[in-house]
């Protein structure tokens, strides 16, 4: 199943369908492995100077924080992206 065909599973939220949503995309970002990021367990990796590897965690640290927001985003209904706005 493509993340296209996740994403369209989803329930979008709207103002009655907290409680659903919420299971739909906490399932949808564990299937990522983006749900620690998203609920604040996940720790941010810390860049040492010189250590590129260091550097390529904190990178893909970052990526998979643009994927969970995107998918955030695309799952909220759109009378309800107005809350996001600003949201960068």
């Amino acid at each position: 199943m493509s993340s296209t065909s996740l994403n369209a599973s989803i329930t979008p939220l709207n103002n009655s369908n907290y409680p659903i949503w919420k299971l739909e995309v906490t399932a949808l970002l564990r299937t990522k492995g983006l749900f620690r990021l998203v609920n604040g367990t996940a720790l941010k990796p810390t860049v040492k100077d010189g250590d590129s590897s260091s550097l390529e965690k904190l990178e893909t640290y970052l990526d998979k924080l643009e994927q969970a927001a995107g998918i955030l985003i695309l799952t909220v209904g759109q009378d309800q992206r107005v809350q996001l706005s600003g949201m960068e």
